[in-house]
């Protein structure tokens, strides 16, 4: 059932059973997909010359339970030289979030007119109980406008609280939609990379986390909570559903280091070493792009091997020989 302002109705739901093509027990290529902000998606198809067990993978990362377990399984392990990254995409979301921007300001205010309006509502409420003699629970009518001078004051702010949360309201639908709009968009290139590929999606096990208030992305708490509350929620059960649909197989690992951790060097950098959106690693003395990284560190995780199986140097710690990323910026929404 779908229960609208006015009215109720019934939404159907097409579907289809799960594509279950022989060979998706196992795949060759893998696409890592990072979720941001400033960069919504970033997303890094990487080859390997021997394709792998798709269950192996799952049952492997499934048990590392806490962040203890993923550093102490990264520190032992490293991507094997032979692992290729074949394409970059990055998709730039400034132009979204400041979008959402706009109108969680918009909405801070109106929650500032709501809140100082309920206080001269109680005020007004209290001054005709008192005068009425009424007791604190009986309600106020509309009858009692005869009665009292001030009932009309009361009715007319209570008139103008409705209006305020009915232009909110509009405003958090108006999100709603730029968010559907743009997440709608991503979602589609990225299964339409999947499906060119023939690639599994390696994406993190979804840890939501606020942006603190003296973070430099803060932007003020309705932002917070439009972006936190729900965007990376959003997007995941948004290219799950579009997984099913293609039968694209997805795979969740954990989503600690994946912007620190060096598959050369088996080393997880301190976060003193990111600056913006570069990070340093000592350890190869290069700096990266640090939401690359971290497409390119979850598009390697069903390749990381033991270091005593994984000598030689690594693609990933040596920009020269990986393809230049495609940087592409949100449409005006």
């Amino acid at each position: 059932m779908e229960l609208g302002r006015q009215s109720v109705g019934v939404r159907l739901v097409a579907g289809q059973p799960p594509n279950t093509t022989d060979g998706w027990h196992e795949a060759q290529y893998f696409l890592g997909r990072d979720f941001g902000y400033a960069n919504t998606i970033t997303l890094s198809v990487v080859r390997s010359p021997t394709p792998v067990d798709l269950d192996a993978v799952q049952a492997r990362y499934d048990a590392l339970k806490d962040e203890a377990e993923v550093r102490a399984f990264l520190e032992t392990h490293a991507v094997p030289p032979d692992v290729e990254v074949i394409a970059q995409r990055r998709f730039d979301g400034r132009a979204f979030l400041d979008r959402i921007n706009k109108h969680s300001e918009h909405i801070e205010s109106l929650t500032s007119r709501i809140d100082i309006a309920y206080n001269a509502l109680k005020a007004i409420a209290d001054q005709i109980r008192q005068d009425l003699k009424l007791e604190p629970s009986d309600r106020i009518t509309p009858e009692m406008k005869a009665r009292h001078p001030q009932a009309r004051a009361f009715f007319a702010k209570f008139g103008l609280i409705n209006d305020l949360k009915r232009a909110r309201r509009a405003r958090y639908r108006k999100i709603a939609a730029i968010k559907k709009c743009w997440f709608g968009y991503l979602s589609n290139i990225e299964i339409q990379m999947a499906k060119d590929y023939h690639a599994a999606i390696v994406r993190e096990d979804l840890t939501v986390t606020a942006i603190e208030k003296d973070a430099p992305e803060y932007r003020g708490r309705a932002f917070n909570r439009m972006i936190n509350h729900g965007a990376k929620g959003q997007y995941q059960r948004m290219a799950k559903d579009k997984c099913l649909w293609n039968g694209v197989p997805e795979i969740p690992v954990p989503s600690w280091y994946s912007s620190r951790y060096c598959g050369e060097h088996s080393t997880i950098v301190e976060k003193r070493y990111r600056k913006g959106e570069q990070i340093l690693f000592p350890c190869c003395g290069q700096t990266f792009h640090a939401d690359e990284h971290a497409a390119f560190t979850l598009g390697c995780y069903p390749f990381l091997r033991p270091i005593a199986f994984v000598p030689g140097p690594v693609p990933g710690c040596d920009t020269r020989s990986n393809p230049p990323s495609r940087v592409e910026g949100s449409p005006g929404l």
